[in-house]
């Protein structure tokens, strides 16, 4: 799919930029930040309750105009949007997004235990 001309996308430049300086919880939101951007813009359509395209199977799954949207990602939903990004993406996108499951993947192994890993993120 291509990004629609309206859309914000990060930009290629700053898709990996991270300062060496930023704590692991702000790496997080940050990655996380950019990986919605992304997901935006290729995945936005049906994944959007905003947009007139969207799709009641695919919001099911996360909607992205929810602000924790992320907590709908079970490992084997972020191997599979990762997948599907890595599809369309161009490579700064591609490498952010993958950026931003790694961080999130490890993010749930820290605070859940080992055999929730097909589990949303647990409500805090």
């Amino acid at each position: 799919m291509a990004v629609p001309a309206e859309t914000t996308v990060p930009s290629e430049a700053g898709a990996l930029a991270v300062p060496a300086d930023v704590s692991g919880a702000r790496m997080l939101a940050s990655a996380r930040d950019k990986a919605h951007g992304i997901l935006v813009a290729y995945c936005g359509e049906c994944h959007q309750s905003s947009s007139p395209g969207a799709k009641d199977g695919a919001l099911a799954v996360f909607d992205l105009d929810h602000g924790e949207w992320y907590r709908g990602f079970t490992e084997e939903r972020l191997q599979s949007a990762r997948g599907r990004i890595d599809g369309q993406a161009s490579p700064p996108h591609k490498l952010a997004f993958a950026r931003f499951v790694e961080l999130e993947a490890g993010h749930r192994a820290d605070r859940t235990e080992p055999s929730a890993g097909n589990r949303p993120l647990p409500v805090q």
